[in-house]
C-alpha cells in the first residue's frame, strides 16, 4: 500500500482502532479499507463515507470534557475558550457533529 498523499509505503497501526493506520511520513490517518480500495482504483462513494464516519468517531474521542459540559458562572480561566458563551458555541457544534455520526 502507498499513501495517497505522499506516496510513502511506511504505515503503523492506530492503537485505539485496529481499522486505522497512520502514515509515518505525512502523519495522516486512513482506514485500511480505503487504502486497499485506493490501491485497486476504486472510487466507491459508500466506502469513502464509511471511512469518514470511522474517522469522525475516532476524532470525537479526543473532544475535551469542557466541550461536553458547560457549567455557568465559573471564572473565565475555567472555560476552554475563556468565556461561557464561547464554550457554549463549541458544545453546540460538538453536539451537532455527534448527532450526524450517531444516525
Amino acid at each position: 500500500m502507498k499513501c495517497p498523499l505522499c506516496k510513502s509505503k511506511n504505515f503503523h497501526g492506530v492503537e485505539s482502532d485496529p481499522q486505522l493506520v497512520e502514515c509515518d511520513n505525512c502523519f495522516r490517518v486512513f482506514s485500511i479499507s480505503y487504502l486497499s480500495g485506493y490501491r485497486q482504483g476504486y472510487s466507491d462513494r459508500d466506502a469513502i463515507e464509511k471511512d469518514l464516519l470511522i474517522a469522525c468517531k475516532y476524532l470525537m474521542s479526543f473532544v475535551p470534557d469542557w466541550a461536553k459540559l458547560v457549567p455557568k458562572g465559573l471564572h473565565p480561566t475555567f472555560y476552554g475558550t475563556l468565556t461561557y458563551q464561547g464554550d457554549l458555541e463549541i458544545k453546540r457544534r460538538v453536539d451537532e457533529i455527534k448527532a450526524l455520526i450517531e444516525d
